[in-house]
C-alpha cells in the first residue's frame, strides 16, 4: 500500500512532529469525533494532539488495513501508546478519511476512548 496521508499523519504523532501531522490536513480540514459528536477544526485537533504528545512517551500504530474509497479511505488500527507513567494501552480505532489533492479534508474518527485495553504485543 502507498503511503496515504493517515499514514504519515500518525507517523508524524510516533515522531511527536505538530509540523508534519498539520502538513496531512487542508487548511479548512474538520476532525469529527464519534466519541462525543464534536467536531474540531485543524488548529483544535492540533492542540489536542499537542496534549497527547505530553501525556505519552510513545505512540504508534499497527495492524493496519486500508480501504481506498472514491473520496478517500477507510483505515482501521490499532492505536498503542506507552504513557509518561510507563503503562502500554491501546485502542481499536476506526477512520473515515476524506482526502483531495494529497490533503486530508475530512475526518471522521470512532474509537472508543473508555474501551482501551492492554496489548500483549506492543513493545
Amino acid at each position: 500500500m502507498s503511503e496515504t496521508p493517515l499514514l504519515r499523519l500518525f507517523d508524524g504523532l510516533a515522531k511527536g512532529d505538530i509540523a508534519a501531522v498539520r502538513a496531512c490536513f487542508s487548511p479548512e480540514a474538520v476532525i469529527w469525533h464519534g466519541f462525543d459528536g464534536i467536531a474540531l477544526n485543524v488548529e483544535d485537533f492540533l492542540c489536542s494532539m499537542e496534549g497527547l504528545i505530553g501525556y505519552t512517551a510513545e505512540r504508534w500504530i499497527q495492524d493496519v488495513h486500508s480501504l481506498v474509497t472514491a473520496e478517500g479511505l477507510v483505515q482501521q488500527h490499532v492505536f498503542v501508546v506507552h504513557t509518561q507513567a510507563g503503562d502500554r494501552k491501546a485502542w481499536y480505532v476506526c477512520i473515515v478519511a476524506k482526502i483531495a489533492d494529497g490533503l486530508i479534508t475530512r475526518v471522521d474518527e470512532y474509537i472508543d476512548r473508555a474501551g482501551f485495553f492492554v496489548p500483549a504485543n506492543a513493545f
